[in-house]
């Protein structure tokens, strides 16, 4: 029973191994983004972890360990078609952190537990070993990811829940391997109480932190929203205006008109009457839903689709919201557009979206169909550009709770070369 569970926790560290290889080769050569994944269950990976697996079960020198290290990473370097010799550095650099992180860690925890922490193991199961091991390698992690700066809200999120995993079972490894601690109990229900107590505080903080993070995001999108219904308030009066000088001078135009006609002056006419519809249709683009906190929103996403030569087109005109905070559908919307719009970034030819909104009884039903490449299924994690740093990860997590608090469903239906999203919302709460 204890070579098996030996030989589970080996693979365990193996896999994190390989995992930080990875994650620190793709941040070196700044191929890492929200969406990658360092650790991917493929044949080139597979092989990789046998190797790592067999070097810890059967080797148990420190060299040979950073020797093996080496191989991964010029394997890894193969599979990721990224230059060796560009990476002799990163590797130069991996290796001296990881010694350096080795060695500090064992000083450290010989002095703490009092007993030899030998430099590499056959045997992980005594829990001051595990502990060690598992230290070097989050000091690691932690260390690359605030060197590249690859700890966004998301995996922030995870570190901080590993944070807490790991300072508990350090605890509970000093607690259950340092007999000299209860030589005296006050002092041993003290250092309990203290452990019990910085545990708690640490989820408690993290819990509060979470939800002062979420306050900052609907108070930056709040904001961001207000100033673009402010700009589409400016944009709609100046088109007003437009549209009532040319209502006032309708007549003198229709004589102007006329006039062109008469004289055989064709192309002067037709000049003067598509400037004048021009009013109209200018008008007629900046009203989507008729309520002007959404309009404002997509009449904003609808400028980004054009700069990128996204075909955009609608069908929302008779939409009826209910009892749906207005400013939560915006939100809503203009989130699952952004998203419509990273997809079709990623298109050479053929980029459209179209949005489409229609009651149904009790429920607005929301579609949006935009074009993808071929084949593949988009990951959505996209938000609005103004937060988009501190809202990474933010936007399909929000259009969740928005349609949860309105007993509704959302959908992703991938087919060949376009994703349909459908949102169904209860309107009447």
């Amino acid at each position: 029973m204890d070579s098996i569970i030996n030989f589970i926790i080996n693979c365990i560290l193996s896999i994190i191994d390989l995992y930080l290889i990875n994650f620190y080769i793709l941040n070196y050569n700044h191929k890492a983004d929200e969406n990658t994944k360092y650790f991917k269950l493929n044949l080139s990976n597979t092989m990789c972890l046998t190797i790592l697996t067999l070097s810890n079960s059967l080797s148990t020198s420190f060299i040979i360990s950073i020797f093996i290290t080496i191989i991964l990473f010029v394997l890894q370097l193969i599979f990721n078609h990224l230059s060796f010799l560009n990476n002799l550095k990163s590797i130069f650099y991996f290796l001296i952190l990881k010694v350096i992180i080795h060695f500090t860690c064992h000083l450290i925890f010989t002095w703490i537990f009092d007993a030899q922490i030998v430099n590499y193991y056959l045997n992980f199961l005594f829990s001051y070993i595990l502990l060690v091991l598992l230290i070097e390698r989050y000091v690691i992690f932690m260390i690359i990811s605030l060197y590249y700066n690859n700890l966004s809200n998301r995996k922030f999120y995870y570190f901080k829940i590993l944070s807490i995993t790991l300072f508990a079972y350090f605890c509970s490894v000093i607690i259950f391997n340092t007999s000299s601690l209860f030589y005296f109990p006050v002092v041993g229900r003290t250092f309990i109480f203290v452990m019990f107590v910085s545990i708690a505080s640490s989820i408690f903080f993290d819990r509060y932190q979470v939800k002062h993070e979420k306050i900052e995001k609907d108070l930056a999108i709040q904001t961001q929203n207000i100033l673009k219904e402010k700009e589409y308030i400016y944009k709609r009066i100046s088109v007003d205006e437009k549209e009532r000088k040319m209502r006032h001078d309708v007549r003198n135009n229709l004589d102007i008109v006329y006039g062109y006609l008469r004289d055989k002056k064709y192309e002067k006419a037709e000049d003067l009457v598509k400037e004048l519809l021009g009013v109209v249709e200018e008008r007629d683009a900046l009203i989507h839903t008729g309520n002007v906190s959404i309009d404002s929103v997509i009449d904003d996403k609808l400028s980004l689709a054009k700069e990128r030569n996204i075909i955009y087109e609608e069908n929302a005109k008779n939409m009826y919201y209910g009892d749906i905070e207005i400013n939560e559908l915006a939100l809503l919307i203009g989130l699952a557009l952004d998203n419509a719009i990273e997809a079709c970034e990623k298109v050479e030819e053929n980029r459209y979206i179209y949005f489409e909104a229609r009651n149904k009884k009790d429920y607005l039903v929301i579609h949006i169909t935009n074009s993808i490449i071929p084949h593949t299924k988009p990951r959505f994690y996209k938000t609005s550009k103004l937060v988009d740093k501190m809202n990474h990860g933010f936007g399909v997590e929000e259009i969740k709770d928005i349609v949860k608090r309105y007993d509704g469903d959302i959908q992703y239906d991938t087919k060949k070369d376009k994703v349909i999203l459908r949102i169904i919302l209860k309107t009447r709460i």
